[in-house]
């Protein structure tokens, strides 16, 4: 079971469409309007079962006047199952979307953002042990999902 999961590869970076690195990595950004801009980081390292990693992400506000940026949230793309795999471009739904955990680590929230002005913020992404096995999540590209609005 868990002994025989050796790689998860996650996140890699993003802009306002999305962006492959590697074969292994993707991230997405999707603003909330054209008027923010996000770019997701780099995982701090890969991903195995009961482990987790941090991931850097910018928010631009990419309009000619202050706004204000409200929330900034995330998800691991997921058809309600499984994950999605960038290396395939299909669901897995084998690797559960349950056993990954996207929370903020360092939130933005309710911060007004100059005209071409950047908020910094990171996530910290869990894969979650499971009793089953999770081999099929070895060697994905997970797609993360930045929303900022």
């Amino acid at each position: 079971m868990m002994g025989r999961l050796r790689r998860l590869v996650v996140v890699g970076v993003a802009a306002a469409t999305v962006i492959g690195l590697g074969t292994r990595a993707m991230a997405t950004a999707v603003d909330a309007s054209p008027a923010w801009g996000v770019t997701v980081g780099t995982a701090s390292r890969p991903l195995f079962p009961g482990t987790d990693a941090t991931v850097a992400y910018d928010v631009r506000n990419s309009s000619s006047a202050q706004q204000r940026l409200h929330a900034a949230t995330a998800e691991i793309k997921n058809d309600g199952v499984g994950v999605f795999d960038t290396r395939t471009g299909h669901y897995v739904d084998d690797c559960l979307a349950q056993w990954f955990q996207v929370a903020p680590n360092d939130a933005v929230s309710d911060t007004d953002v100059a005209p071409g002005a950047t908020v910094h913020g990171t996530l910290r992404l869990t894969l979650e042990t499971a009793p089953e096995s999770q081999d099929a999540c070895q060697n994905l590209g997970l797609d993360v999902v930045v929303t900022a609005g």
